[in-house]
């Protein structure tokens, strides 16, 4: 799968799971409190988009849950994206270069999102219930970004052009519809 992140549990890289300890970068410190977003294709394939040249993880290394940018051809120590005190994680790489992430910071689980260098925070949904677990298309004209929510008393699949507030609901079930993923043309959500 070309041109989109793939976040998972333990490191893929092109494919083959790697062991975390194996994973060495000036600055990053202690893999024990990292989540790491990979890429399926090589860095910086961004089909039509330009070029993403970085990884976004997070990690509580500074006390909080916070997402850092990480260029894998540099020396330089992360950046911190969000820096704010409340949990932000779960960060979803758009193809044009936009960060998406979840956070607590307004009292419950809303959809951030933020630009590669951590300025300009936007919060696209504002709901008493959780949004979560954002994913981008990966078709970058499109600007469409799947969550789940349970704002509807059980989780649903949402989409949201980008814009706040501008959401509206792709699955009705009377089960939990969760952890949305789209497919390589953006045509279809797999849940």
């Amino acid at each position: 799968a070309e041109g989109y992140v793939a976040p998972s549990a333990a490191p893929i890289v092109g494919g083959v799971m790697v062991n975390p300890d194996a994973l060495v970068h000036e600055g990053l410190g202690s893999v024990e409190h990292c989540a790491y977003i990979f890429y399926d294709a090589p860095l910086g394939y961004a089909p039509d988009c330009g070029c993403v040249d970085y990884t976004v993880f997070h990690t509580n290394r500074d006390g909080n849950w916070e997402l850092y940018r990480l260029s894998p051809d540099s020396h330089a120590a992360p950046i911190n994206l969000t820096n704010n005190a409340a949990t932000d994680i779960a960060p979803a790489i758009a193809p044009d270069g936009q960060v998406a992430f979840q956070s607590d910071r307004d009292g419950n689980w809303e959809v951030y999102v933020v630009d590669g260098m951590g300025l300009s925070p936007v919060r696209l949904t504002d709901n008493p219930a959780d949004d979560t677990d954002s994913v981008w298309s990966p078709i970058c004209e499109e600007r469409r970004l799947a969550f789940q929510s349970n704002r509807d008393g059980h989780w649903e699949i949402y989409v949201s052009d980008g814009t706040p507030n501008a959401e509206w609901r792709l699955t009705e079930s009377n089960g939990d519809s969760t952890d949305p993923f789209w497919s390589p043309d953006g045509e279809w959500v797999a849940l």
